[in-house]
């Protein structure tokens, strides 16, 4: 069984039919959860929640979407102190601390391709955006 964890930094994503073959959970970021003072992309994990103290998001709700009525942005911004923090989501679960992805979805067919939209607008000191995904194998029989 293959899990997918798929990772976006710094950018302004529409996450819209990415992966057409792959049933992403939420892939089109159409469903938001209300957690009082933001929200975050139903079956998405950013990190709103760690900085919630300062009062800065990097996650938000852009409207309306390259396909559908929402899509995902992350901006990176910087805290009370200076501190910059990225603007990242993960599909599933996100270590706060290592900010690397735990989870994923499983998926046991072999994708064709990888299609999808994304802005990046460029900012500040060699800033850079990208989508990662990462492709394990995980077996509970060897």
């Amino acid at each position: 069984m293959k899990r997918f964890s798929i990772l976006g930094i710094s950018l302004i994503c529409a996450m819209n039919n990415l992966f057409a073959q792959v049933p992403i959970p939420n892939g089109g970021c159409e469903n938001w959860i209300n957690m009082g003072t933001y929200q975050i992309p139903d079956s998405w994990e950013t990190l709103n929640g760690t900085t919630i103290s300062t009062g800065v998001y990097t996650c938000e709700r852009g409207t309306p979407g390259h396909t559908g009525s929402s899509y995902l942005k992350l901006t990176s911004k910087k805290n009370n102190s200076g501190t910059v923090i990225r603007g990242m989501a993960v599909c599933d679960t996100l270590n706060t601390t290592t900010l690397q992805p735990v989870g994923g979805f499983s998926f046991s067919q072999r994708p064709v391709n990888l299609t999808g939209s994304w802005q990046f607008m460029y900012g500040s000191n060699n800033s850079k955006g990208y989508i990662e995904v990462k492709l394990t194998r995980w077996d509970t029989i060897q």
